[in-house]
């Protein structure tokens, strides 16, 4: 059996982010989690899953973003590898990202 495979374009969104500094952490800590430190005096927030569902800790250097009422928590390389910021007057609504069909860049097929 063949499964046909067609590549699509994630549509662009805005999120509000922050990074994780030994500064802010006890502030971020109050939104997601529990403030702990590791034996080495390293601050650290072991997150809520409730709250933040897909990773279990947050160090600083980690980003924190917001979409609405949604919270996620990023590594450093895979948040500036998903993000980049906003441009002075850029805006990003469904009318101006949204293609009229889907944005086919390839397809491929997998054989059993």
């Amino acid at each position: 059996m063949t499964v046909e495979f067609t590549a699509y374009v994630r549509k662009p969104f805005e999120v509000e982010a922050v990074e994780i500094t030994t500064d802010n952490i006890a502030s971020v800590a109050k939104l997601i989690g529990t403030l702990r430190i590791t034996k080495e005096g390293v601050p650290f927030i072991a997150v809520d899953r409730s709250k933040v569902g897909q990773i279990d800790r947050v160090w600083p250097g980690y980003w924190m973003t917001k979409m609405g009422k949604n919270i996620r928590c990023y590594s450093p390389n895979l948040f500036l590898s998903q993000f980049q910021p906003k441009e002075n007057g850029e805006t990003t609504t469904d009318a101006e990202t949204a293609p009229e069909k889907p944005l086919i860049v390839s397809s491929s097929s997998l054989d059993d």
